[in-house]
Protein backbone atom coordinates (compact mmCIF):
# COMPACT_ATOMS: atom_id res chain seq x y z
CA UNK A 1 0.00 0.00 0.00
CA UNK A 2 1.48 3.32 -1.17
CA UNK A 3 0.24 5.84 1.28
CA UNK A 4 1.44 4.00 4.13
CA UNK A 5 4.83 5.11 5.68
CA UNK A 6 8.15 3.13 4.19
CA UNK A 7 8.03 1.26 7.98
CA UNK A 8 4.00 0.86 8.94
CA UNK A 9 5.54 -1.20 11.54
CA UNK A 10 6.93 2.04 13.68
CA UNK A 11 3.24 2.85 13.76
CA UNK A 12 2.15 2.72 17.28
CA UNK A 13 -1.55 1.79 18.31
CA UNK A 14 -3.15 3.30 21.58
CA UNK A 15 -6.52 2.75 21.94
CA UNK A 16 -8.57 4.44 25.58
CA UNK A 17 -11.96 4.20 26.69
CA UNK A 18 -12.06 7.66 27.86
CA UNK A 19 -11.85 10.60 25.65
CA UNK A 20 -7.61 11.27 25.67
CA UNK A 21 -6.74 14.89 26.93
CA UNK A 22 -4.92 15.49 23.71
CA UNK A 23 -7.88 15.31 21.61
CA UNK A 24 -8.36 18.28 19.66
CA UNK A 25 -10.98 20.76 21.34
CA UNK A 26 -12.85 23.71 18.97
CA UNK A 27 -10.71 26.42 21.54
CA UNK A 28 -7.68 24.51 20.50
CA UNK A 29 -7.40 22.12 17.79
CA UNK A 30 -4.05 21.99 18.07
CA UNK A 31 -1.89 21.18 14.85
CA UNK A 32 -5.27 18.18 13.98
CA UNK A 33 -6.97 18.79 10.99
CA UNK A 34 -10.42 18.21 11.94
CA UNK A 35 -13.64 18.75 11.63
CA UNK A 36 -16.34 20.79 14.26
CA UNK A 37 -17.86 17.45 14.54
CA UNK A 38 -14.70 15.42 15.27
CA UNK A 39 -13.79 18.06 18.74
CA UNK A 40 -13.96 17.05 22.02
CA UNK A 41 -17.00 19.52 22.63
CA UNK A 42 -19.02 17.60 19.77
CA UNK A 43 -17.68 14.54 20.94
CA UNK A 44 -19.02 14.93 25.04
CA UNK A 45 -22.38 16.01 23.80
CA UNK A 46 -22.47 12.57 21.50
CA UNK A 47 -21.56 10.64 24.93
CA UNK A 48 -24.11 12.11 26.91
CA UNK A 49 -26.90 11.69 24.24
CA UNK A 50 -26.65 8.59 21.41
CA UNK A 51 -23.78 7.02 23.53
CA UNK A 52 -25.22 6.74 27.32
CA UNK A 53 -26.65 3.13 25.74
CA UNK A 54 -25.61 0.43 27.88
CA UNK A 55 -24.97 -1.64 24.61
CA UNK A 56 -22.46 1.12 23.49
CA UNK A 57 -18.70 1.27 23.86
CA UNK A 58 -17.09 4.64 22.76
CA UNK A 59 -12.83 3.74 21.97
CA UNK A 60 -10.50 6.28 20.94
CA UNK A 61 -7.64 5.03 18.80
CA UNK A 62 -4.34 7.19 18.66
CA UNK A 63 -1.53 6.41 15.92
CA UNK A 64 1.67 7.68 16.39
CA UNK A 65 4.62 7.64 13.90
CA UNK A 66 8.14 6.31 15.44
CA UNK A 67 9.27 10.02 17.06
CA UNK A 68 5.70 10.06 18.93
CA UNK A 69 4.14 12.34 16.63
CA UNK A 70 0.56 11.94 16.53
CA UNK A 71 -0.29 10.49 12.64
CA UNK A 72 -4.06 10.25 12.97
CA UNK A 73 -7.10 10.17 15.92
CA UNK A 74 -10.00 7.79 15.27
CA UNK A 75 -13.50 7.50 17.61
CA UNK A 76 -14.82 4.73 17.62
CA UNK A 77 -17.36 2.46 18.91
CA UNK A 78 -18.02 -0.94 19.66
CA UNK A 79 -22.26 -1.76 19.74
CA UNK A 80 -24.13 -5.28 21.05
CA UNK A 81 -27.00 -5.64 18.63
CA UNK A 82 -28.82 -8.36 18.84
CA UNK A 83 -25.64 -10.45 20.24
CA UNK A 84 -23.18 -9.18 18.01
CA UNK A 85 -20.62 -7.05 18.26
CA UNK A 86 -19.82 -3.75 15.74
CA UNK A 87 -17.35 -1.80 14.75
CA UNK A 88 -17.77 1.47 13.70
CA UNK A 89 -17.14 5.42 13.97
CA UNK A 90 -18.87 6.96 17.15
CA UNK A 91 -21.56 8.17 15.49
CA UNK A 92 -24.02 4.68 15.34
CA UNK A 93 -24.62 5.11 11.25
CA UNK A 94 -26.35 8.33 12.05
CA UNK A 95 -24.07 11.44 10.32
CA UNK A 96 -21.64 11.03 7.05
CA UNK A 97 -18.66 12.78 8.66
CA UNK A 98 -16.71 9.94 9.91
CA UNK A 99 -13.24 10.85 9.23
CA UNK A 100 -10.35 10.29 11.20
CA UNK A 101 -8.35 13.54 12.94
CA UNK A 102 -4.97 13.74 10.73
CA UNK A 103 -1.95 15.67 12.13
CA UNK A 104 1.46 16.52 10.10
CA UNK A 105 2.74 13.05 10.21
CA UNK A 106 -0.09 11.66 8.29
CA UNK A 107 0.80 10.90 4.90
CA UNK A 108 -1.16 12.67 1.99
CA UNK A 109 -3.63 10.91 0.44
CA UNK A 110 -4.68 11.74 -3.17
CA UNK A 111 -7.94 10.36 -4.92
CA UNK A 112 -5.67 8.29 -7.51
CA UNK A 113 -4.06 6.55 -3.38
CA UNK A 114 -7.67 5.67 -2.58
CA UNK A 115 -8.98 4.24 -6.06
CA UNK A 116 -9.86 0.53 -6.25
CA UNK A 117 -7.38 -1.04 -9.14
Amino acid sequence: LKYLPQKASALTISVQRELPDFWPSAQQPGAGRCHIFQTREFIDAWLASFGASPNFRAHFVAVRDADGALVLLLPLSIERRKGVSILSFIDQGQADYNAPVLFHAAPAWTEEDVRTP
